[in-house]
């Protein structure tokens, strides 16, 4: 028996006429927080929050930074801005920055390499030569 598989897995349906249920309840949830701003602050106070909820509610249904849903942004930049960070330098001791600096002369002294005086002379010669034409 064979089965067919599914295709095309990461596009949602469209529920309700071009809208797929996120973008729907983006949308109503905007469009309702600009009314609630509306009917308490009235039309000249409230319009700075009316136009904040509905272009929050748009663009989290439309747009997509680097094809990826807006929510996902938003996530990132709320737990960014939320979450405790401390940056703290500490002055290497004494002993390690020693320790270091006798790290990086062993590494030298094994990079090394014993190179053959004829090519050296060879190298030279030719080099001599091509400054001459």
């Amino acid at each position: 028996m064979q089965f067919q598989m599914p295709r095309f897995l990461d596009i949602e349906d469209k529920v309700i006429g071009p809208l797929t249920f996120k973008q729907f309840i983006y949308l109503g949830g905007g469009g309702g927080l600009a009314y609630v701003a509306y009917s308490y602050l009235g039309w000249t106070w409230g319009f700075i929050f009316i136009a904040l909820f509905l272009g929050l509610g748009i663009g989290l249904a439309f747009w997509k930074p680097n094809s990826r849903p807006a929510t996902i942004m938003l996530q990132a930049f709320l737990t960014h801005y939320t979450k405790k960070r401390m940056y703290v330098w500490q002055r290497p001791t004494k002993f390690e920055r020693m320790k270091k600096d006798e790290k990086t002369v062993e590494k030298e002294i094994t990079n090394k390499k014993e190179f053959d005086h004829d090519k050296i002379e060879a190298l030279s010669w030719s080099l001599d030569i091509m400054d001459r034409k």
